[in-house]
């Protein structure tokens, strides 16, 4: 990719292979910019795919188009191990309706920070890949 491509990471199963792959095709000279919404894509409820185990979620609610529940935390992991600049912007934060359900979400997706637990959107924008 020798400028930007634009790209929506919440509904890939195995982030981190794709983005080591999207490294890997990336110049280096080249950007990438990924628009990931980490909500339930029930909008009313926005975090509600967090309150059911691994099993339950692949095996009964998981949609067909596969939404993979990463948190903010998860994709700043995941770009970090492949890309040199990373940037991320909050483009939303959900704070009430994260309060609301937090006491029956499951603890792998609660860090403790509101701050980074409420986030809706995020604009992620990498460049300098390591992988090539």
């Amino acid at each position: 990719m020798s400028s930007s491509a634009a790209r929506c990471t919440e509904h890939l199963e195995d982030v981190e292979e794709i983005t080591q792959a999207l490294a890997g095709l990336t110049k280096p000279d080249g950007i990438q910019i990924h628009y990931v919404d980490l909500r339930d894509h029930f909008f009313k409820y926005p975090f509600e795919m967090l309150r059911f185990s691994e099993k339950t979620w692949r095996r009964w609610l998981n949609p067909s188009s596969h939404h993979n529940r990463y948190r903010l935390w998860d994709y700043r992991r995941a770009f970090q191990a492949c890309f040199g600049q990373v940037d991320i912007e909050i483009v939303s934060r959900e704070e009430e309706a994260f309060r609301k359900v937090m006491p029956q979400l499951r603890p792998e997706f609660v860090s403790g920070d509101i701050e980074e637990d409420a986030v809706g959107v995020i604009q992620v924008v990498v460049s300098r890949p390591l992988i090539s």
